[in-house]
């Protein structure tokens, strides 16, 4: 039943030539991605195993690495294997979690291009999913999830809650690693996983599915609201030397004004100072951030980029 679903899936994802393609599978050697990656075992597709040691964990990353390994052997599968001392590549400030994800699609991508084909597969499931909108949501961010497409990276689990993902590796006697660093609450994911999750499976069981049907809408809503501020900006926005000119009156009756803003200067203005931005009402007054100026006139919004930027 599972093979089956995750075939449509990947059908859904790729198209009807799915059979014919490369998958380079991120395996982790936890069970999510060793599931995964025997999915595509049995569906006898042609896959790649990758694998990144962070050597974060002493004999623990060594075992993983080597778990990998083994599991490649056994189904005949080709497995590259990159090996980084991830806590002396890190600089003041970074986030751990950000730089080896930027280093692990890295190497993702310079396996696919040594094949100059195919795609990266992820193990992403429906509770990362949740946790991941738990975490938008905290973070201020539009609450869309993880996309099932990012490019050349595709989700085809997105929508497997983890109880079916069990089910099947007890099946198959599937043999997994287990990160003693997902125990801990060292990370905001980990927070919400172990104290914020639960609860909501306590009020509802199936919290994550749900999750899905309303991504769904969110993100059809997300596309409707981003082509409403595309056609106003080729309506009422003039790109200067400097710049943009909004008309001014078309902006304060514009439902997706701090949507326009944002979508002209990217990070450049802190959310939080948005909402207080567009309530100006006075005239010739201007208002400076460190890379952009908004300078309010009788009849236009402009935004100056400052010279370096």
């Amino acid at each position: 039943m599972l093979l089956a679903r995750f075939k449509n899936q990947l059908k859904k994802l790729v198209g009807d030539d799915y059979k014919s393609r490369l998958y380079i599978v991120g395996c982790s050697g936890g069970v999510d991605s060793v599931v995964l990656t025997h999915l595509l075992y049995r569906a006898k597709l042609s896959a790649v195993m990758a694998h990144v040691n962070y050597n974060l964990r002493g004999r623990d990353s060594q075992l993983d690495a080597l778990h990998v390994q083994k599991l490649a052997t056994q189904w005949n599968l080709p497995c590259y294997i990159h090996s980084v001392d991830l806590k002396s590549t890190l600089h003041k400030g970074e986030s751990l979690q950000n730089v080896a994800r930027q280093i692990r699609y890295v190497f993702f991508k310079n396996i696919m291009a040594a094949h100059e084909s195919g795609a990266i597969l992820t193990a992403h499931h429906a509770q990362d999913n949740l946790e991941t909108v738990l975490m938008q949501l905290i973070k201020g961010v539009t609450p869309l999830g993880m996309p099932e497409i990012n490019h050349h990276i595709l989700r085809p689990m997105l929508t497997f809650d983890k109880q079916m993902i069990m089910t099947y590796a007890k099946k198959y006697r599937l043999t997994w690693r287990e990160d003693a660093s997902n125990a801990t609450d060292d990370y905001l994911r980990n927070q919400i996983r172990h104290h914020v999750v639960p609860e909501l499976y306590r009020i509802h069981k199936n919290m994550e599915l749900q999750a899905v049907k309303s991504l769904d809408l969110a993100r059809t809503l997300k596309s409707v609201y981003d082509e409403s501020i595309l056609k106003f900006q080729t309506n009422s926005v003039k790109e200067t030397e400097t710049g943009w000119y909004i008309d001014r009156h078309a902006l304060q009756h514009f439902p997706g004004r701090i949507g326009v803003i944002q979508n002209l200067t990217g990070k450049y203005i802190p959310a939080s100072e948005l909402v207080k931005l567009l309530n100006i009402t006075d005239v010739n007054r201007q208002v400076e951030f460190n890379r952009v100026s908004i300078l309010f006139t009788q009849h236009a919004v402009e935004i100056i980029l400052k010279k370096g930027y």
